[in-house]
């Protein structure tokens, strides 16, 4: 600490400060991109466009509380080995599974 009470002497801040100064809009663009679009807008769609059965509906669907649609799970393993890399499917469980970490 200087004399003066400050934790940081001016000439350092002011180095700071005018370091950060040309980062400013890039990370505002960031806090805001983060904050808005993957908190707020994903929070407000999961709230609003819910319906019954937690299916997903428009904001002017009909909603439809016997609506079935069919779940249809992929296997991740079996695209990367079979279809991406062309081999058969490992028989070691931790080998296979790895991409889907």
């Amino acid at each position: 600490m200087t004399a003066s009470g400050d934790l940081l002497p001016r000439a350092e801040l002011r180095a700071i400060v005018a370091h950060l100064r040309g980062r400013a809009s890039l990370l505002i663009g960031m806090f805001l991109f983060g904050f808005i679009i993957l908190w707020v807008l994903l929070i407000i769609l999961g709230t609003f466009l819910r319906g019954p059965n937690w299916n997903f509906f428009g904001p002017y669907a009909f909603w439809d509380p016997h609506k079935v649609e069919s779940l249809n799970n992929v296997n991740l393993s079996e695209y990367v080995y079979n279809y991406f890399l062309g081999l058969p499917l490992p028989k070691n469980a931790l080998v296979r599974e790895l991409p889907g970490f």
